[in-house]
């Protein structure tokens, strides 16, 4: 991850609002790609990204290591779409 993206985690988590959009569009499309791949539908890959982003945004302050948002967007993808 670039720096430019810590630093958006750590205003994001202080409830910066625009930090919070910041990160949410870095990982926006890799949720939608990764939903339609496991799920073959438009629809309803729309609706595991908005559901797999309401997640991250909800859990972001549990994160300890930065570097997790990835890996939090990765999961809850895989254990919505399951």
């Amino acid at each position: 991850m670039q720096t430019e993206t810590f630093e958006l985690i750590d205003k994001a988590v202080d409830g910066n609002k625009k930090a919070l959009e910041g990160l949410i569009l870095e990982v926006e499309d890799m949720i939608y790609n990764l939903s339609l791949r496991m799920l073959g539908s438009l629809y309803d890959a729309q609706d595991a990204t908005q559901e797999i982003i309401i997640k991250i945004i909800t859990q972001l302050s549990t994160l300890l290591v930065m570097s997790a948002v990835l890996g939090t967007a990765i999961s809850a993808a895989g254990h919505f779409i399951l």
